[in-house]
Parts: C-alpha cells; sequence; structure tokens
C-alpha cells in the first residue's frame, strides 16, 4: 500500500499511473524559468501528462501567472478562493506558507511543508475529494481514528485547510 502515499515525485508517478491510469501526454516538457523552482516546473510537467484530470477541487496557478505577493510567490488556490499558499522564493527548501485571502492585512503563516511535500500532499488530496467514492469526517476524535485497524496517516504535517488539524488517512478499509 505504499503507492497510497507516495514521498518523491517518482513515487507520485507511480501513485497517479495506479490512480487514473497512463499519462495521456507522456514525457511532456515544460520551458523553465531561473525564478520558478523545478520541483513545481516538475509538478506542472506531471499534470500536463494527464492533461490537468489530476486537480478537481483546488488549483495549481499556471507557471506564467505566478508573481509575489507580500515577499511570498502564490502558487495554489483553493476553488472558491478562500485559502492560498505561496512558497518563499528566498528560501532553498522553498518553505510554503498559506493565508486567507482579505482586504485587512493578513500575514502568511507557514505549514511546515516544503514546496516538494506540499505539491505530493496537495495532489493525493485532490485525488480523493475527486474520487466516485470517498470519505471525508469533520469533527472525529484522533483516538478514534487511530482506532480503526488498517487505518494510517499520510506522511506530512497536518493542514489548516478545509479546517484546523486536517490529516488524510489511508488504508484498505
Amino acid at each position: 500500500m505504499t503507492f497510497l502515499a507516495p514521498t518523491d515525485i517518482q513515487g507520485l508517478l507511480r501513485f497517479l499511473q495506479r490512480w487514473y491510469g497512463a499519462p495521456k501526454s507522456p514525457n511532456m516538457r515544460l520551458e523553465e524559468s531561473f525564478e520558478t523552482p523545478r520541483e513545481l516546473v516538475e509538478w506542472h510537467e506531471i499534470a500536463a501528462q494527464w492533461g490537468g484530470a489530476i486537480t478537481s477541487h483546488n488549483y495549481a496557478i499556471p507557471l506564467p501567472d505566478l508573481a509575489a505577493e507580500d515577499g511570498k510567490i502564490p502558487f495554489w488556490v483553493e476553488n472558491q478562493g478562500t485559502w492560498i499558499w505561496a512558497f518563499d522564493p528566498n528560501n532553498e527548501n522553498h518553505s510554503v506558507y498559506e493565508r486567507e485571502p482579505s482586504d485587512e492585512p493578513n500575514p502568511w503563516k507557514r505549514t511546515g511543508e516544503r514546496l516538494s511535500e506540499f505539491l505530493i500532499h496537495a495532489t493525493v488530496l485532490e485525488a480523493i475529494l475527486g474520487a466516485p467514492s470517498t470519505k471525508i469526517a469533520h469533527g472525529v476524535e484522533g483516538d478514534w481514528l487511530w482506532s480503526q485497524e488498517g487505518s494510517q496517516e499520510f506522511p506530512f504535517p497536518t493542514w489548516n485547510w478545509p479546517a484546523p488539524d486536517s490529516r488524510v488517512l489511508f488504508g484498505e478499509n
């Protein structure tokens, strides 16, 4: 079941092939830019292989539309525009930050993930949200989740979206 929790770009490709089938346009290559992190370009190349079908809810901002905002570069947006994620272009690991868009000053908050981790995490979550059948539970106590036989937590930090302390679990059931 390790294919359910990819931790690197090759694992993500295996996950996507098992989840969506063979890519429609394999070996897609996009033009690289000095300012755009390689892992973000790679993710867009992968998404293009499946014709953009790997996102069903939230979405990546197209590479040509990336622009700095308060010292960070937004790259991922919740489908209704109520949450936004950005990377720090001045950080070698490209730490990811988040915030709710607002007319009022609203500081970026660090997520605890690097860009490479976030993209894998977000892609798996998108697969779940777009699945024909899925289970999503809000307000469930962690102790109950861990008591369910065969359930494992996805190996990345919890998120504040769609609710504080959100996490992805996987298992046979």
